[in-house]
């Protein structure tokens, strides 16, 4: 009697099947505006002006799904061990200022959830589904996100409106912090390291020669 119960739900697929469902879906939407797969759970896009456009599968909670896009920038410094390192390849590239599909933390169950940007991974008919029509339902508002974001005026005034919602500072880098660096990319350093300040008291509390070199970056764009 408990096999019949256990067989109504589908096992997960596996990374591989995974991936394969991925690319079909996904690799012809974002091969529109020039996103290339990198053979696992990323699409990133020829560097363009220090910059780069990227797009993610991320597995969380219940083995639900979620799709973040986003923008990198190969001048934004990102501690890692004790050191600042820039990502600036393919490979390291990694998303800086983002968005995402999810609008509920409501994770806790094996079937997808579309209307809230969520798919399944519990089933490979039921994955197929749910990857095929989320990448469809979100295609336009991704361009139209990935399009504003083009310019550092308008990747700042991304960073702007998402500082004001507490969901985005929950990030790293948070928006404040990008946000830093975009205004000194567009020549208001003044005010961008301000915000940096402020990034070091309410989140860094990093030593402070370490802080110094990511103003010193800041100072030399």
């Amino acid at each position: 009697m408990f096999d019949i119960f256990k067989n109504r739900i589908p096992d997960p697929v596996n990374s591989e099947t995974l991936k394969e469902i991925l690319n079909k879906h996904i690799s012809p939407v974002l091969s529109k505006i020039g996103l290339e797969w990198d053979g696992n759970n990323q699409w990133i896009s020829p560097s363009e002006n220090t910059t780069r456009k990227i797009f993610k599968h991320q597995v969380g909670k219940g083995l639900m799904g979620t799709f973040i896009w986003g923008i990198s920038y190969d001048f934004l410094p990102i501690i890692s061990g004790g050191k600042i390192i820039l990502q600036r390849t393919f490979k390291s590239a990694k998303p800086h200022l983002f968005e995402n599909s999810i609008t509920t933390n409501a994770f806790g169950n094996t079937k997808s959830d579309l209307q809230n940007g969520i798919t399944t991974t519990w089933g490979e008919k039921e994955c197929n589904k749910s990857v095929s029509e989320l990448i469809l339902k979100k295609e336009q508002e991704i361009f139209d996100w990935f399009n504003n974001a083009s310019t550092f005026q308008g990747s700042l005034d991304i960073a702007n409106r998402q500082m004001t919602n507490n969901n985005y500072n929950t990030h790293w880098p948070n928006p404040k912090y990008v946000a830093a660096f975009l205004k000194a990319k567009i020549g208001d350093k003044e005010n961008g390291l301000a915000l940096l300040e402020q990034v070091q008291n309410e989140r860094l509390n990093i030593e402070q020669e370490l802080f110094e070199k990511i103003e010193k970056r800041l100072n030399e764009l």
